[in-house]
Parts: structure tokens; C-alpha cells; sequence
């Protein structure tokens, strides 16, 4: 079982294709290639734009802190949660610092999710051909003709050896909610834990809901079908042999089931990912 605690979690800055104003702490990872890859990531942004553009995979991101702004007048306020899906065209203009829990994740057209790490030795790679400038990727083929594309088309299309596919979305717009306004439900037979569900985003069944433990509770956590992520929020508490804390993250692998108990009142949000 994956298991991340702040102080343990990789860091790094911006890339190439998306340069500035951003950084990253990596808290959970899936397989590199697999159908259902992922990445949960804590992000920090200062002044923060990227232009217009759209991706093949999910993003589900929940600001924890400031404010992040997005085209068309869409705005995200701390403790909100917006869900991109695949083939949605969106800017991104954040004005000062801002602090969001963003996980992408591969979506349901199957194309997979391209690591940190491959995004990585890709950019490098594409570098001896060409360069990447204000996330535009320009090289030259062999007869001297200019060539510009998107800087994570190029190194997509790189490391899996075929063109990006972007499905039509299945939302016109990006989807806000506003968990608060969510009510938390008892769970029956589990003394002390109440959860609250906030939605199910596509066939693949992505979703997302919180878990609410008063001290000394505990609950299993685990699906048949779906890997499960869990992300402290706040409180102390201990899921198999690790001591968790506010910002600790665990993936629990579809067919697993683990045992959660809260030491001190305890909040959670729980990510189910998609199955293919």
C-alpha cells in the first residue's frame, strides 16, 4: 500500500510545457502505461497562467487554499471542487498564491496518463531536436521546415508513440461544487463515521465523497473494482501500519481492504478511481 506523509512527499517545479509560477508535491502515483495511471499532487501557485488548452485525461482539483481563477469568468474559492473531464478547453489565470489538491487521472477513453517521470525523460528527449518556449514545443524536420505544436502534445505523443486523441467532452463546462453544502450521512454499522458523498463523473465511475471520523472510530477501506485514494484533511490516525496526520494520502488497491481508525477527530476526502 502506498502511503505519503508531507514531510516525505517528491517535490519539483514547473516543466518545460507549462513553465512558471508552480510547484508540486507528489503524494501518490499508479502504474506508468497501466489504463487507470494516475497522479495525486499538492500544487502551489504564485501568479500562475497557462493558456487555452485541453488534455485527454480527468482532473479532479480541490482548492485548499487562496483562489484560482479559469476562463469565461470561473473562479475557484478555497474549500471548492471543480472536475474537468477529458477534452475540456480551459485557461488557467491564478492571481497570487493558491493551494490545490489536483488529481488527473486517465479517463474514460482509455488513453492512459503520462507520468511525471516519463513527462520528464520525454521533455529531455524532444530537447535535442528542438526547444520548448512559453509552452509551445518548435523543432525542424530534416528538409529545414518550422514546425510548432502544444509542449504535452509533443512529449505525449513522444513517449506513446501516437498522436494525442481528444473525445468530445462529456460536460460542456467544468463542474464547481461546493462540499459544504453537501450533507454528511451516518454509516450504518460503523459507530462514529459519516460520509458524504459529492459525485460520480463518468461510466468509468471516477468519484468522489468524504469520510468524517470522530475519535476512536473505525471503518474499512477498500473496493472490489477500484483502486481508492484516501487524503487527510485533518486529525491523526493510523490506516494499516501507518500513522497518518493532516496532508498524509493513502492508496488502497482494488480487492484490498484496510483497516482505518481515528486517534482525534479526523476528516478525509476519498477519491474511487476509475475501472477499465
Amino acid at each position: 500500500m502506498q502511503f505519503t506523509r508531507p514531510e516525505t512527499a517528491r517535490t519539483a517545479g514547473a516543466k518545460a510545457h507549462r513553465p512558471g509560477g508552480i510547484g508540486f508535491h507528489f503524494l501518490l502515483e499508479g502504474t506508468e502505461f497501466a489504463l487507470d495511471n494516475y497522479q495525486l499532487a499538492l500544487v502551489e501557485a504564485n501568479d500562475y497562467h497557462a493558456p487555452r488548452h485541453r488534455h485527454n485525461f480527468e482532473q479532479i482539483r480541490i482548492l485548499l487554499e487562496g483562489e484560482f481563477g479559469f476562463d469565461a469568468g470561473l473562479s475557484q474559492s478555497a474549500g471548492s471542487v471543480g472536475y474537468f473531464c477529458e477534452g475540456t478547453y480551459y485557461t488557467q489565470d491564478a492571481r497570487g498564491k493558491s493551494r490545490t489538491l489536483l488529481l488527473q487521472v486517465a479517463g474514460p477513453s482509455g488513453q492512459s496518463y503520462m507520468s511525471e517521470p516519463q513527462l520528464n525523460a520525454g521533455i529531455e528527449a524532444l530537447r535535442t531536436q528542438g526547444e520548448f518556449h512559453d509552452g509551445i514545443y518548435t523543432y525542424r524536420d530534416e528538409a529545414g521546415k518550422k514546425h510548432n505544436s502544444d509542449g504535452y502534445e509533443a512529449v505525449w505523443t513522444h513517449v506513446f508513440g501516437k498522436p494525442v486523441r481528444y473525445p468530445k467532452p462529456q460536460y460542456d463546462n467544468p463542474v464547481l461544487l461546493r462540499p459544504e453544502r453537501f450533507h454528511y450521512l451516518a454509516l450504518a454499522g460503523s459507530p462514529g463515521v459519516a460520509v458524504r458523498h459529492l459525485g460520480t463523473f463518468n461510466e468509468r465511475r471516477l468519484s468522489l465523497g468524504m469520510l468524517r471520523l470522530d475519535p476512536g472510530a473505525s471503518v474499512e477501506i477498500g473496493d472490489a473494482t477500484h483502486n481508492q485514494l484516501l487524503y487527510g484533511l485533518e486529525g491523526s490516525w493510523r490506516i494499516a501500519d501507518h500513522e497518518g496526520c493532516a496532508g498524509a494520502a493513502a492508496e488502497v488497491l482494488k480487492g484490498r481492504r484496510e483497516q482505518l481508525t481515528a486517534k482525534t477527530p479526523s476528516e478525509f476526502y476519498v477519491f474511487t478511481l476509475p475501472a477499465f
